[in-house]
């Protein structure tokens, strides 16, 4: 439009603070006299008086703020009233954003909107999760955009993707005559008022705002895991709440004290782990309760955790004081492993082939579980002893730990055999000629 037109119109000047570097804001204040004075105009400068980049500007707006502006209108929107321009204030997440952007000061509707898209990104997978979780995402998000989008006034991104790596209190106790960072003092007050910590979400979100997508699969792998970990961390908490019950006091309160046992141990047994449970069970007991039913619920629960457990660590023997559980446990892990071991001797005969973790079971085989085994007379048992477990015996390797694995394996087939030809006088020519053990020598 020719300037000569202009005339008797209302001009909004907008964000003025974002002028480009060769415009100073004492000609753009001048332009303004100008129109309002000699156009008739009225004209509305809209900017944030506290981004203008260069001090220069500052001062020049200031020289003619007086005599070129008839009023002024502090427009200062609440948290809420800007988080309302995006979210509904009935939105499930609205009380958790806003209480996260209270504590950032952010107001700026344009990140807000960018918070929005983060959320909806990974809302699929989040939507049934716990409230914890979610808080737990809404808060890392929203930190993360505020430091992505609104560089040079919130906290540094590149310093905030290495704090939130850190745990809070680690930088408590770093160098201590070091000089505190602002970064670092306004991360503190942050991570202090929304309970930051290392998340599982940093990096996903961290991909998507940097990248501009994400795969959202492997996030739903993430929150399924978080979701175990709070669930089995409730139920510890549950069983805890439970002994404190017996240990803080002296109160006649058996009763509640049997009652929540059983609650807990009911509606908890897939998540409490062999000892926790086996100590609230030998507590009942001695209670005069009866466990049985309790303790099988577990066993069906856990089961193949027990049938693959090692028999001979003996750290479960520590741990685990109540002796009818351990005796349960016992009686479904004989069975599988004896075709543990069946299935484990195949596979060597006949591929000559093996990995780390079956030499490591076979090793941790009795003399006496080799003999249990070869009474059961397995299929095709000359060829799984000859091709498989005797092998052993002639393998060389430069690796000393496999070579001591190797004879253990191999030293202990022999004993089985010699002692199963012990026992009559075919299975003494058996152990000689087929695979060359003589019992007399």
């Amino acid at each position: 439009m020719e300037y000569s037109l202009v005339a008797n119109y209302v001009i909004c000047f907008d964000d003025m603070e974002r002028k480009g570097g060769s415009l100073s804001v004492r000609e753009i204040m001048g332009l303004t006299d100008e129109l309002a004075r000699r156009k008739n105009c009225k004209v509305v400068l809209i900017f944030n008086d506290n981004s203008f980049s260069e001090e220069k500007d500052k001062q020049e707006f200031e020289s003619y703020r007086e005599k070129v502006v008839d009023a002024e209108l502090d427009h200062n929107p609440t948290h809420k009233q800007n988080l309302e321009c995006v979210f509904s204030s009935n939105h499930r997440l609205f009380a958790t954003i806003e209480t996260v952007i209270v504590a950032l000061d952010l107001k700026n509707i344009r990140v807000i909107k960018k918070l929005k898209g983060v959320i909806d990104t990974f809302w699929s997978e989040l939507e049934n999760s716990s409230d914890l979780i979610v808080s737990e995402f809404i808060n890392h998000a929203a930190v993360l955009c505020w430091s992505y989008y609104l560089r040079g006034t919130a906290v540094s991104f590149d310093f905030l993707k290495v704090r939130l790596e850190d745990s809070y209190w680690s930088s408590y106790f770093g160098e201590k005559d070091k000089e505190v960072s602002s970064d670092e003092k306004r991360y503190r007050s942050i991570a202090s008022t929304l309970r930051l910590s290392p998340s599982i979400f940093d990096k996903y979100i961290i991909h998507y705002l940097v990248r501009g997508y994400v795969d959202v699969s492997e996030a739903k792998t993430a929150i399924q895991e978080l979701s175990k970990k709070i669930d089995v961390n409730r139920a510890q908490k549950a069983l805890s709440d439970v002994w404190s019950l017996y240990s803080e006091s002296f109160a006649d309160n058996q009763v509640e004290i049997v009652r929540t046992f059983k609650s807990v141990l009911s509606k908890e047994a897939d998540k409490l782990n062999l000892s926790e449970y086996a100590s609230a069970l030998e507590m009942l007991s001695e209670l005069g309760e009866d466990v049985d039913e309790l303790m099988e619920n577990y066993v069906t629960l856990h089961e193949t955790q027990f049938v693959n457990m090692d028999r001979h660590d003996t750290s479960v023997a520590r741990r685990v004081s109540y002796k009818p559980l351990i005796d349960r446990i016992k009686t479904i892990q004989a069975p599988r492993n004896d075709q543990d071991i069946d299935q484990v001797c195949m596979k060597i005969a006949t591929t000559q082939g093996w990995n780390p973790e079956d030499i490591d079971f076979l090793c941790s085989v009795t003399q006496d579980e080799f003999v249990a085994w070869i009474k059961t007379n397995p299929t095709d048992l000359s060829t799984k002893l000859r091709s498989g477990l005797l092998f052993f015996g002639d393998l060389q390797s430069s690796d000393p730990d496999a070579t001591k694995k190797h004879k253990l394996i191999y030293g202990n087939v022999r004993a089985a055999i010699r002692k199963i030809a012990s026992e009559s006088s075919i299975n003494q020519k058996r152990a000689k000629v087929m695979y060359g053990i003589d019992v007399d020598s």
